[in-house]
């Protein structure tokens, strides 16, 4: 879709998506991201009419996080939003959720040697934030360099951008949402509904796949999803009864 655009270059999907009067910026992954999105704004005149920009994740994984800092270091007067469960973390009530050790070995590795830039990314790590890492021993290295401006319920919309609202889907990790905008049929899925076989597959790499199967089936059930955007692989446009092609492991 024309106003949400996908950008690669980190470890994973980050979009961008313009409102007539925001900015959202969804899982920034990289400074390499960051700088892609730099020249982007730098290109077009969104930047010159001094909309908000909102910063927002899926969930609370270095991957989807790591390039929060640098990005305010260029947009400081950016907005940053979470699901309020990851404030569970940031507090140190719970600790970040493990996948199995079966998980790390076989089921993410697949979805790693398929991204583009894995390997340069983690080169170019120095630059970005080092928390949210599934590791026992890192898992609770989750301090931020920066004030989260907005705790969303599921259900709320995103601050400036009504037409978007965060739905939570447990399942990849406890805090994973989704974001749905019902006017044009479009579901940001994050790591909950991923894309390397071309239809959409439920990710194996998880915490919990019974609780993922059950937020995919309140996604199916409620949602008539047209335009998936994927937190990996690649968005899927245009396409009725979507979810119904969505692999499912049983």
């Amino acid at each position: 879709m024309k106003h949400i655009t996908l950008i690669k270059g980190g470890f994973s999907n980050c979009y961008l998506i313009k409102e007539e009067d925001t900015l959202i910026l969804v899982d920034v992954g990289s400074s390499n991201e960051v700088k892609e999105i730099m020249k982007r704004l730098s290109d077009s005149s969104d930047n010159k009419r001094r909309q908000p920009i909102v910063i927002i994740s899926t969930h609370f994984h270095i991957d989807h996080i790591a390039g929060i800092s640098y990005l305010l270091c260029n947009f400081p007067d950016a907005e940053v939003a979470f699901y309020k469960k990851v404030k569970d973390f940031l507090t140190r009530k719970e600790k970040l959720s493990i996948p199995s050790i079966m998980s790390w070995f076989g089921n993410l590795p697949p979805v790693y040697l398929r991204q583009e830039r894995h390997i340069p990314s983690l080169i170019e790590i120095k630059k970005d934030d080092r928390v949210g890492i599934p590791l026992p021993l890192l898992r609770r290295k989750v301090s931020l360099k920066y004030e989260v401006n907005h705790w969303l319920e599921d259900g709320d919309t995103i601050p400036h951008a009504g037409d978007w609202r965060v739905i939570s889907t447990p399942g990849h990790t406890p805090d994973s949402a989704c974001l749905w905008c019902e006017k044009d049929n479009a579901l940001i899925s994050g790591d909950t509904i991923i894309n390397m076989a071309g239809k959409g597959e439920l990710n194996l790499f998880c915490c919990d796949y019974l609780k993922e199967k059950e937020s995919f089936s309140k996604l199916k059930s409620f949602f008539n999803v047209k335009n998936l955007y994927p937190g990996h692989g690649n968005p899927i446009e245009y396409k009725d009864d979507l979810l119904s092609e969505v692999k499912i492991r049983k």
